[in-house]
């Protein structure tokens, strides 16, 4: 059975920040593993200071990048806030949207959830919108 699902229109990769030092030994085999996949778009979604190398990484690969997370605004002063500007500005093609840890964390709610979507998706990036609860992760 091959490692990606075909009967699945996504797959994506979720590197926890903690494992920074290991990352780019996830690539070559989330690589290999996407050449022969059909009807699999394969994304590695990482935080955004891992964009630019997990970027350099993937190069030549069928595998997208994909940022964690963004804020609504393009412009202004919000400190440590990461803009869809900025996320197009390295080369992601994915952002995920509305995940438990954000929602118990930091708040989001369904309003600004669907603020991130439409963003997202107005600038003709791909989304994904993760709704479940804290305790229903897939």
């Amino acid at each position: 059975m091959h490692p990606f699902n075909s009967h699945c229109p996504f797959f994506f990769a979720f590197p926890h920040a903690g494992l920074s030092p290991s990352l780019p030994l996830l690539f070559p085999q989330v690589s290999a593993a996407s050449a022969t996949a059909a009807n699999v778009d394969v994304a590695v979604v990482v935080p955004f200071p891992f964009l630019v190398p997990v970027k350099d990484a993937l190069q030549g690969s069928k595998v997208f990048l994909g940022a964690q997370d963004l804020y609504t605004e393009d412009k202004g002063a919000y400190t440590g806030a990461t803009s869809l500007p900025m996320i197009k500005s390295v080369g992601a093609q994915w952002v995920l949207c509305g995940h438990s840890e954000r929602r118990a964390l930091f708040g989001d709610t369904d309003e600004t959830v669907n603020a991130k979507l439409k963003k997202v998706l107005g600038a003709g990036l791909k989304v994904r919108g993760r709704g479940e609860k804290e305790g229903g992760r897939a």
